[in-house]
């Protein structure tokens, strides 16, 4: 059996908790790590879902957003601590690092992926490329 790791910070959220054991009982081959730098869960999860909870179409969009919502406010605090401030430059971070202004590199992908599991040094290496990036030199 796989063993996953999940930030304790977001471990007891009740979306978070909803969509690991979807992934777990579905019957995809993909794990959850997977859906946590991608914007939708699988199909075969939605369905399990809608099968097992009743969940609507708005409900899954909810969950996603939710647990979306989680893992966004663990990379924005890691940047505020980081940079020592709380404003555009922080907020930007999380829409650059989500492939918002160009597709996510490996990177990005790792920092997403380290805020879900709590291993901040893959977050703290995409803060550092964002540093450096003409988005972030708008707001210095």
């Amino acid at each position: 059996m796989n063993t996953l790791t999940i930030n304790p910070e977001i471990a007891n959220n009740k979306d978070v908790l909803v969509v690991v054991d979807a992934y777990r009982q579905a019957g995809t081959s993909k794990p959850v790590t997977e859906y946590a730098a991608r914007e939708s869960l699988c199909p075969i999860v939605k369905a399990y879902l809608t099968g097992k909870y009743g969940v609507d179409e708005y409900g899954i969009i909810d969950i996603e957003m939710n647990f979306a919502g989680e893992i966004l406010g663990i990379l924005e605090e890691r940047a505020e601590q980081t940079l020592e401030r709380s404003d555009s430059l922080t907020s930007e971070f999380t829409c650059w690092v989500t492939g918002a202004y160009e597709d996510m590199t490996p990177e990005m992908h790792d920092a997403v992926l380290g805020a879900f599991e709590g291993d901040m040094a893959p977050v703290d290496k995409a803060i550092e490329i964002y540093m450096a990036s003409s988005i972030a030199q708008k707001y210095l």
